[in-house]
């Protein structure tokens, strides 16, 4: 079977091309972030899931209420 899509001793293609866009999309939310800072910024704790882990759907939703409860607990308002 072709080394790329084996998996046997690493990473397979789609999985080092899926954390190559999270890279990309991670360093231009950040100069995106730099350039106009946002009123209120909501950033929940979901790094373990992954884009394709629909099953813990739940686990997400929970990170993002947690996440806009602290946000708003911190934000003076408008």
């Amino acid at each position: 079977m072709n080394r790329w899509l084996a998996g046997a001793e690493g990473p397979n293609i789609f999985q080092v091309m899926t954390r190559t866009v999270d890279i990309v999309s991670a360093r231009l939310t950040a100069v995106r972030l730099c350039e106009t800072p946002p009123a209120l910024l909501i950033e929940p704790r979901v790094g373990g899931i992954g884009h394709l882990e629909f099953h813990r759907v739940e686990e997400a939703m929970v990170a993002g209420y947690d996440a806009a409860t602290r946000a708003l607990a911190r934000w003076p308002g408008p």
